[in-house]
């Protein structure tokens, strides 16, 4: 619902209208006037709570036939406004904390992508860790590296004497190849 980021905003910020200045006027200011609809809206779910439905009905049966507002909310729910505007801020107070801001999407999709990025980071670690110790474990095994530079060393100076022919290496001599 649009409300909830609003009341959430004005929970948080401590910028809650009192319904009694709703009563005389609403706000005329943008900011101010969807705050006061907002916080209507939510204190009319209030009224509505389990349990107290028969007595909102009665509520607005009374101000149908007449009766003035004050008058009617104080015989439906045998209290006055400033009590229930009190416990209305209560229960506001509760439900629009910090944790449901903290919470929601954008910076519950800025958490999770974080949590990639250092997962992928611990993973490349832990795989070049891996890498690091395999080869550790088969250095005594592995056979020297040769460059080719030490291969054409190798090749008799005979046979690097004539140019121009292929040279093989055969069971341990060097022959052209004709």
């Amino acid at each position: 619902m649009v409300r909830t980021p609003r009341n959430w905003r004005a929970t948080l910020s401590r910028t809650i209208l009192p319904l009694s200045d709703l009563d005389r006027s609403f706000p005329v200011e943008n900011y101010e006037a969807s705050i006061a609809y907002a916080e209507s809206g939510d204190f009319v779910r209030f009224l509505l709570r389990d349990g107290d439905r028969l007595r909102f009905w009665t509520l607005i049966e009374r101000v149908q036939t007449g009766q003035p507002f004050d008058r009617a909310l104080a015989d439906a729910y045998g209290t006055d406004l400033r009590k229930l505007e009190y416990q209305w801020r209560e229960d506001i107070a509760k439900r629009y904390t910090f944790w449901p801001v903290l919470f929601s999407g954008s910076l519950l999709w800025v958490v999770a992508s974080g949590m990639l990025v250092v997962g992928y980071i611990r993973k490349k670690r832990r795989d070049r860790a891996t890498l690091a110790r395999w080869e550790q474990e088969d250095a005594p095994y592995a056979v020297p590296h040769r460059s080719v530079a030490d291969e054409v060393s190798a090749i008799p100076d005979a046979v690097k004497a004539v140019p121009g022919l292929p040279k093989v290496e055969h069971e341990g001599g060097w022959h052209t190849v004709h």
